[in-house]
Order: structure tokens, then C-alpha cells, then sequence
């Protein structure tokens, strides 16, 4: 099997723009709201997400506590899970949405009493409501709760990626709100098996984090890759800031992937030469080796290494690339270095597209 060039293109969250996702079919949760503003004060705001990886399931639970400045009130709060995931229904010529996953389930309290929630199907969303009197002059906390599925996209990479919300700032007063998003593993994964698009993200022992005042944040997301999930977990016990503190000691250097995206390789297969737009990515994928090789080089002082194409083997039995050689790089950096420098044989811009395909399959460092 070919291996596939990853593409990653920042397109937005899908729950903001109304685009349902294969990997949670019964929605996106889109934080407490309501249909106007209610008059009530956020003091603070804790969403936590808890994927339990044995069961594939993520238990939502949201908790606000709020403040009433004034007289007894009335108020209808509501939570949207989103851009659910329909079939085609071939007799009406419809989308059904949400069938035949159903909608998530759900349960909210308020000052820890059950109070009874409404579901209403609306379009591709599934929308829970309900009634609550707020105290004169007093405090309530409204928790919810609920449970779905998270499962994977076959052609994407990392194949597992969810979208939400926090609470709803139009409707409260949140300038002073102290505010909370996580999002934890059941059990804990690997730093290397989780990425974020959302700025402040923090992982720690296998939660990703989210902090802050007032207002701020209005959309999360999290992608994870279980390929990755119990990968040299020992070695980041550290904090970390997704994105930012991503580097080539603890991500693995990658010019292929399992995404079903096409690289430009593929439409010169069979061919005898490379066309100019397979030259012209031959050449950048080996000048991001090229970088790769230089970078831990540099980093820890390497002796300078053999990436000639010349051989019929990888040069990754070159004294070099030993692991005494390298015992200064850790597991990570170390693959890193050992499939660059063998990517640099494999990718040969004097042969053709088949044969430069056949030699990245032989490129194996190990992990």
C-alpha cells in the first residue's frame, strides 16, 4: 500500500459553519445559551469533555454558576449539539438528519436537582431546553451533561477530530467569569498523539487545558491520532502548549501519512520521468530532510552524515545513525533523523515516480 502525502489546511470550525462531521454524528455541543439575553451574571464557567477511549464515548459535562443582580426571574436555557450527521433518504429525496444516530444523551441539573430537558430536532441540530427560576439576589449552578460517540474518519489524518463551544457570552454577563475548558483521556495518551487549532491549549498528564477571564474564547478543537496515543508517553511528563512547543523531539517528522489525500507523486506512476509538478515536490520534500538532518545536527552536535541516493539500500546502517552514536537525541529526534536521511535516498529526482514510491516503502527507522 502507497503511502499518502498529509494535507492540513485550516478551514475553520465545522460547528460554526454548518458542517457536519463524520467523527461525531449526534453533533457538536455548543456551551449553555438562550434566546435572548437573560439578565444573569456568569461568576464562573467549567466544560469538561472526557474521552473514554475502551468505549469510544466522550461524557460532556458542563457546569456555570450564576449570579440573579435583581428580582426573581423566569428563565428557558438551552444547549445545541450541532450539525448532526444524517443519511440520504432515498423515498422523500430529504436528508434525515440526525437518523439513525438519535440525539446524544442528555441530563441537566440545577443546584444538583434534576430538572427536566426538552429535546426539539431542528434542521441538522438537536436542541435540549429547559425552565429554571432564579433567585432574587442569589446564586444557581447549572451543570449538564451528556454522552456520545467520537469515532474516526477513515481519510483524514489524525483521523479523530471534534468541535464545541463554551458558554454562550451574548446572553450572560461574563466580564468577570472565571472560565475553564478540558478536555481529558480515559486513559491518558501521549502529547504526541494531540494537536489543537485553538489558541492557549495546555497539555498536561494527558488533559488539554484551556484558561480564562471574561470574555475570550468562542470555539474549541481537538484532534487526536490513536496511532500515537501510548507513544513514548514516559518521555513528556511535562507541560506543554499544543502547537508552540510541537517540535522534532516529540513529533514524528513526516513527508507521507495514512490520509487518503493524494501526494503528487501519484499521477506519474507508470510514467517514465517525473512531470515538473513531481520534480518541483521531490525537490521541497527533500529540502524539508534536508532541514530536518541540519536542525539535530546542529542541535546536538552530530557528525556529518551520508544522504547520498547512490546505494540500493537506505544508508541507515551507516555507523552515524547508530544508537550510540546518537545516544544524545531521544527516541523521537532519533527516528527523525534516521527516516529524513532515508528519505533523502528514496526521494531521487533522476528516477521516476514508481521507483521513487518503491524506495519510500523501504524507508522503516522504527520507533
Amino acid at each position: 500500500m502507497l503511502m499518502k502525502k498529509i494535507v492540513i489546511a485550516l478551514v475553520g470550525l465545522a460547528c460554526a459553519v454548518g458542517i457536519a462531521r463524520s467523527e461525531t454524528p449526534h453533533g457538536c455541543p455548543t456551551g449553555i445559551s438562550a434566546a435572548a439575553p437573560t439578565g444573569l451574571t456568569m461568576r464562573s464557567e467549567r466544560t469538561e469533555l472526557t474521552y473514554l477511549r475502551d468505549s469510544a464515548r466522550v461524557v460532556y459535562q458542563s457546569r456555570a454558576v450564576l449570579w440573579n443582580p435583581g428580582f426573581q426571574r423566569q428563565v428557558e436555557l438551552r444547549i445545541d449539539f450541532a450539525d448532526a450527521q444524517g443519511y440520504y433518504d432515498y423515498a422523500d429525496g430529504s436528508l434525515a438528519y440526525g437518523k439513525p444516530y438519535g440525539a446524544p444523551t442528555f441530563a441537566v441539573r440545577v443546584d444538583d436537582r434534576p430538572v427536566a430537558a426538552h429535546c426539539d430536532t431542528i434542521g441538522d441540530s438537536f436542541r435540549f431546553h429547559w425552565s429554571l427560576a432564579a433567585p432574587k439576589h442569589g446564586s444557581l449552578a447549572v451543570q449538564a451533561e451528556a454522552t456520545f460517540p467520537w469515532t474516526a474518519d477513515a481519510c483524514a489524518a489524525p483521523d479523530h477530530r471534534i468541535e464545541w463551544r463554551p458558554a454562550d457570552d451574548a446572553v450572560f454577563d461574563v466580564a468577570g467569569a472565571i472560565r475553564e475548558m478540558v478536555f481529558r483521556f480515559v486513559p491518558t495518551v501521549s502529547f504526541m498523539a494531540v494537536d489543537s487549532w485553538t489558541d492557549g491549549a495546555a497539555f498536561e498528564r494527558g488533559s488539554v487545558t484551556w484558561r480564562w477571564r471574561g470574555h475570550g474564547l468562542q470555539a474549541f478543537d481537538l484532534l487526536f491520532d490513536p496511532e500515537y496515543a501510548d507513544e513514548h508517553t514516559e518521555l513528556f511528563s511535562d507541560r506543554y502548549r499544543l502547537l508552540t512547543d510541537k517540535g522534532l523531539d516529540n513529533s514524528y517528522f513526516e513527508i507521507f501519512s495514512r490520509s487518503c489525500e493524494e501526494s503528487d507523486l501519484d499521477p506519474d506512476e507508470g510514467t517514465d520521468s517525473l512531470s515538473t509538478p513531481a520534480r518541483a515536490w521531490v525537490e521541497d520534500a527533500r529540502s524539508r530532510c534536508r532541514a530536518v538532518i541540519s536542525s539535530l545536527s546542529k542541535l546536538h552536535a552530530l557528525a556529518r552524515l551520508d544522504t547520498t541516493s547512490s546505494g540500493t539500500l537506505p544508508p541507515l546502517a551507516q555507523p552515524d545513525l547508530s544508537d550510540a552514536a546518537l545516544s544524545a537525541l531521544n527516541a523521537v529526534e532519533r527516528r527523525n533523523l534516521r527516516y529524513a536521511v532515508g528519505l533523502m535516498w528514496a526521494l531521487d529526482p533522476t528516477k521516476n515516480a514508481s521507483a521513487i514510491l518503491a524506495r519510500v516503502n523501504q524507508v522503516t527507522p522504527g520507533r
